[in-house]
């Protein structure tokens, strides 16, 4: 099952890719949201230094006493550290509160990052390190952040609010993708208040991709691209950067 869901998600994030028109607004937060019937996956993006002060994260779980970010030290999973982010942004859907859980946090360098506008980037994005360690660590400000959740639900197609705790960090422009089952859904900018909601309407359930062109077309992103995919819970080879 997660393999179909990574074979739809590519294709459908290529049909993305042409269809959707950017945001007018440029965001200072980028979300992509991915439904499924027993699950939802909530991915955001920005440079790591906001990432940090919009969800009211203590820096020292990804710094040093100096502020620098060692990628060698997040190699070993950063699952924790994405806990610990989302502790303070409770979410919900349809108002009934929901636990998310993180998948993985990754940092890039901002002459590296990746985009993130399909599910297909997003687990990229939070799965693949791109980067060595440099012989002066690099700053948060240097950084661009990822960092994936997903919450076992009963129902992922209702109204999503993600609560961001109050910090300081001021007005946040938010660019919202919604995706179910890897096909878009919705496309969404939002101006959120500092300690404000994130809130994403209903998505309706899209026509389902017929598993033979699923298949088909699956096969061959396979032969094209070797990926590593993060598991639930479970860290990459090679995490942290």
């Amino acid at each position: 099952m997660q393999i179909v869901r990574m074979i739809t998600g590519f294709l459908a994030g290529s049909w993305a890719l042409m269809a959707a028109a950017a945001p007018a607004v440029a965001a200072d937060l980028d979300v992509v949201i991915d439904r499924y019937d027993d699950s939802i996956e909530v991915y955001f993006t920005t440079r790591a230094d906001r990432l940090v002060q919009t969800f009211a994260l203590d820096p020292r779980h990804l710094t040093d006493a100096e502020g620098r970010v060692h990628f060698s030290e997040l190699r070993s999973g950063t699952w924790d550290i994405g806990d610990a982010l989302i502790s303070e942004a409770p979410s919900s859907i349809d108002g009934t509160s929901i636990t998310m859980e993180a998948m993985s946090l990754m940092v890039h360098p901002l002459d590296e990052a990746l985009p993130m506008t399909t599910p297909f980037e997003a687990m990229t994005a939070v799965g693949v390190c791109t980067a060595e360690d440099p012989l002066t660590p690099p700053a948060l400000a240097d950084l661009q952040g990822y960092v994936g959740f997903i919450a076992y639900v009963d129902d992922s197609h209702g109204a999503l609010t993600i609560d961001l705790p109050q910090t300081g960090v001021g007005v946040t422009e938010v660019s919202i993708r919604d995706f179910v089952g890897g096909e878009p859904a919705g496309e969404y900018a939002l101006t959120v208040s500092d300690g404000g909601a994130i809130v994403v309407p209903a998505a309706a359930q899209p026509p389902v991709v017929g598993l033979a062109w699923v298949l088909f077309g699956g096969f061959g992103a396979l032969a094209a691209s070797a990926m590593i995919w993060v598991r639930r819970r479970q860290p990459p080879e090679a995490l942290g950067t």
